[in-house]
């Protein structure tokens, strides 16, 4: 992996949302590591030097943001959650459990790129 490359894990219950996340996230020269709910665990973490986790708002077994608050108990330090059309109360909400915000996906290539940008600053 380059340098330069920024890894991101990606927890989304939703194959199918995971898949498109990763496929469009990997085409902005990130590494992506994807897992459901389920699978995350401390283990899924070792080794790995995070840059930003987005967490699926809704999950099978918990919410986002009691996920994205759990991950940055095990040394993850920024994390957003990711819904469509995120309300501004989410957003706030996030921010205020100190997470770095939401991203709004499904959604085009550049708007995600741009999200992402603001979350790394976040």
């Amino acid at each position: 992996m380059p340098p330069s490359m920024h890894t991101l894990l990606l927890v989304d219950d939703s194959p199918t949302q995971a898949r498109y996340l990763t496929l469009l996230i990997e085409s902005l020269g990130w590494c992506v590591h994807a897992c459901s709910s389920a699978e995350l665990s401390p283990e899924t973490l070792t080794g790995l030097s995070i840059d930003l986790a987005l967490v699926s708002l809704l999950t099978e077994s918990s919410n986002g943001f009691e996920l994205g608050m759990q991950l940055q108990t095990h040394g993850v330090k920024r994390v957003a959650i990711v819904t469509k059309d995120p309300r501004k109360s989410d957003i706030q909400w996030a921010i205020s459990l100190g997470l770095q915000g939401a991203l709004d996906a499904p959604s085009t290539k550049a708007h995600i790129e741009q999200q992402l940008e603001i979350l790394q600053k976040a």
